[in-house]
């Protein structure tokens, strides 16, 4: 009965740790077994042909010839992370061809751009896991071949832009995480990508600034919108007023200085707007239940709103002294009146002042062309000189009479 027990014990043993010696558990574990390019094909000669899931996580694996999983008839799961220099081919030939497979995961791989090519060669494909590779760009008809694609996920790559049809026409996408691209933004008032299924969109951490009115129009289906740590500053008039079926939307931790009044009135979203800035805070707290925007535990609620209240302009007071006069006497009555200050007119120049500084001009002018036609004459050598004054004298109230 001991012996019964132990052997027992030890198969559920081998089968849980799912050693795959060519039968048994469809589950195999090949991790940190140092297999390489070179004798990939040999390690998996050894398995049985069903095998279901296939973990080779932690080794030295680069460049994977696409059809070495060929044989695997059933196989639905691939797990390669932690391979920090595998990635998908340059020249947009397909990284895998596996007909039946479902889940493909490179956690922490080399990969570095998804062509449209990439991933062809995985039609069934439902949930795919790239987060901490190196992506700087993704082709936007990478995924048309996955139809059946549920689940994207992105997160923390070098992403910038994305194409915005990338997801278009997957009519089965259900979540798309894209948190920690620290630069991931939209270029202006135009849609961030278009789906009519899409439902759980993550994005923290991105590079987003301002919520413009196009930027998740055509995401009417979405119910969670994950916006934490952007750079957030403004959210503009009626940025989610098509998304109708939105249930949670995060915007914590931004530098949000106020949100449209119909946002934060909605019955129906839970909104999370703490950690903004302290004019934000002073805003939401003039709402009756502010406090339903706090969604964390630990979050600063006490500020000095005043500084954010510009004082009221003091009126001016002026006294106006009226004599009221009568047939047998008069008097003085002093009316105290209260006028706005008017404000400050521009300073301007008067016309009198540009009136003056005309006549200094023309005077000006007048007396050079005196002494020019002097100097004239006197080269053409009159004898007179009482004749050259006479003749300049002449010409100086000439000129005076035109100007003046």
């Amino acid at each position: 009965m001991n012996t019964y027990l132990w052997t027992a014990t030890l198969l559920a043993c081998f089968l849980a740790r799912g050693l795959g010696l060519g039968h048994g558990d469809p589950i195999v574990d090949l991790c940190r077994k140092n297999i390489a390019d070179a004798n990939l094909e040999e390690a998996l000669g050894k398995l049985a042909r069903d095998k279901i899931v296939i973990d080779l996580c932690d080794n030295q694996l680069e460049n994977i010839d696409r059809d070495v999983f060929r044989r695997f008839y059933q196989l639905e799961g691939m797990l390669l992370n932690d391979n920090p220099d595998l990635g998908f081919p340059t020249d947009g030939s397909p990284f895998l061809v596996i007909k039946s497979l479902t889940e493909l995961q490179c956690v922490n791989c080399g990969v570095e751009k998804i062509l449209k090519g990439s991933l062809q060669g995985l039609p069934k494909l439902v949930r795919i896991i790239l987060n901490h590779n190196r992506i700087t760009d993704i082709e936007k008809l990478a995924f048309r071949e996955n139809s059946e694609l549920r689940l994207i996920d992105l997160k923390h790559n070098f992403l910038e832009r994305l194409p915005n049809e990338l997801v278009e026409g997957l009519r089965n996408l259900e979540q798309l995480d894209l948190s920690f691209n620290r630069k991931l933004n939209v270029d202006g008032d135009q849609p961030f990508l278009y789906s009519s299924t899409l439902k759980e969109l993550k994005c923290e951490g991105c590079g987003f600034t301002v919520i413009y009115e196009q930027t998740f129009a055509k995401l009417p289906n979405l119910r969670k919108l994950d916006l934490k740590e952007n750079y957030i500053e403004s959210v503009q008039s009626n940025a989610f007023q098509l998304m109708c079926n939105l249930e949670k939307l995060w915007l914590q931790n931004n530098q949000l200085v106020s949100v449209y009044v119909e946002l934060p009135n909605s019955d129906k979203l839970q909104l999370c707007l703490e950690n903004n800035t302290d004019q934000l805070l002073c805003e939401v707290q003039k709402l009756e239940r502010w406090h339903k925007f706090q969604c964390q535990i630990e979050t600063k609620t006490v500020v000095d709103c005043a500084q954010f209240t510009e004082p009221p302009t003091e009126p001016t007071t002026l006294q106006t002294e009226i004599s009221v006069f009568s047939l047998n006497e008069s008097s003085t009555t002093t009316l105290t009146t209260t006028v706005p200050t008017p404000p400050a007119e521009p300073m301007v120049i008067s016309d009198c002042y540009i009136s003056s500084y005309l006549t200094i001009i023309t005077l000006a002018l007048i007396g050079a062309v005196v002494i020019v036609v002097g100097v004239w004459l006197k080269k053409k050598k009159y004898d007179s000189e009482l004749k050259l004054n006479s003749l300049a004298r002449t010409a100086l109230n000439q000129v005076q009479s035109t100007y003046l």
